[in-house]
C-alpha cells in the first residue's frame, strides 16, 4: 500500500514539475545526435522526415532528460525517525541483563551490569566492597595503595568465616 502511495505521489510531483519548468527544446550535441538517429530511422522505414515530428520527438527526449535529473524526495523510513533511534550504550546489552523498551524509552528489571562482567571483575568488586567495609570498622587498609594487603585481608576473612572450605595459606 505504501509503495502505491509513493508511486502516486511521485507521478503528481513529476507532473507538477513539468508544468512549472515547461518542456524546453533540447539543444547542443544531444540534439544533433538525436536528429541524426531520427533521420536514419525514418530513411530505413521509408517515412518522410518532417519538422512537426521532429518537435514532438524533441519534447519527448527533453522530458526523459529532465526526469532523470529530477531529485525526488524519499519517504522517511521507520529507522530514521528521530524518536526511535537507540542510544549507543543500549545496543550491546546482554540477553540476561537490562531490558530496554524503545517505545517507552525505559529500562526494566535486572539493571546490574556486574553479572555479565568478564574475568576477575566480580572478584575485584567483592574485594573492593570488603575493603570498604573493613575501613569503616577501623582497619587501616586501602585498595589502591596496598592491593596485595587488601587481597590477603579478604582471603583471611573468607577462611575465618567458613565461606571457603580450604584455607588459602
Amino acid at each position: 500500500m505504501k509503495r502505491r502511495r509513493l508511486l502516486f505521489q511521485k507521478r503528481i510531483f513529476l507532473y507538477q514539475l513539468k508544468i512549472y519548468i515547461g518542456l524546453r527544446v533540447v539543444s547542443g550535441p544531444l540534439r544533433e545526435t538525436y536528429l541524426k538517429e531520427q533521420q536514419l530511422k525514418n530513411l530505413e522505414n521509408g517515412n518522410q522526415f518532417t519538422d512537426e515530428d521532429n518537435k514532438e520527438d524533441l519534447l519527448e527526449v527533453d522530458e526523459s532528460k529532465q526526469l532523470r535529473s529530477v531529485f525526488v524526495p524519499q519517504a522517511v523510513g521507520s529507522q530514521e525517525r528521530l524518536g526511535e533511534n537507540t542510544a549507543k550504550y543500549l545496543l550491546n546489552l546482554h540477553g540476561s541483563s537490562a531490558h530496554y523498551e524503545p517505545k517507552s524509552r525505559s529500562m526494566r528489571e535486572d539493571t546490574i551490569q556486574m553479572r555479565n562482567s568478564p574475568g576477575q571483575a566480580l572478584e575485584f568488586k567483592e574485594i573492593h566492597t570488603h575493603v570498604w567495609e573493613a575501613s569503616e570498622k577501623g582497619t587501616d587498609v586501602h585498595l589502591q595503595a596496598a592491593p596485595s594487603q587488601a587481597e590477603m585481608l579478604f582471603k583471611n576473612q573468607e577462611c575465618h568465616t567458613g565461606e571457603v572450605r580450604k584455607c588459602c595459606f
